[in-house]
């Protein structure tokens, strides 16, 4: 009976897994470096000009925006990718070290994405 549990909670597992593949649907510039270091400058020089935490937060908010867009007016930045995940929706994920094509198989773990292995490599490691 154990031995039938594990066979039907492996089944299951590796029904679900080729199931709940996530779809990459394209790539952007990913601009949250620029938004957070430009963002924390104007939060600080904000502060310190007026004195305040209001001030500390429009420099913070203006920053931010500030970041974003000249860093999308240069070119520069990491990728992400638009991923389309099985119930529909759609994603955007940072992948600054990995190279992603438009149709690949992913699973979002975390805030970054990892291959979905094909269903043979994963029926071939669990032999039964």
């Amino acid at each position: 009976m154990e031995q039938l549990k594990k066979v039907a909670f492996m089944a299951a597992l590796l029904a679900s897994a080729t199931a709940a593949a996530d779809t990459v649907t394209g790539h952007v510039i990913d601009t949250a470096p620029a938004k957070t270091a430009v963002g924390i400058s104007g939060f600080l020089l904000g502060g310190a000009v007026t004195g305040g935490p209001v001030g500390a937060l429009i420099g913070g908010g203006l920053g931010w925006v500030l970041g974003d867009k000249s860093q999308e007016a240069i070119g520069v930045g990491d990728t992400a990718y638009r991923v389309r995940k099985a119930d529909g929706k759609e994603v955007t994920v940072r992948s600054p070290k990995a190279t992603w094509f438009i149709g690949d198989e992913v699973e979002i773990i975390g805030n970054r994405l990892v291959a979905v292995p094909s269903a043979e490599t994963a029926s071939s490691r669990y032999a039964f």
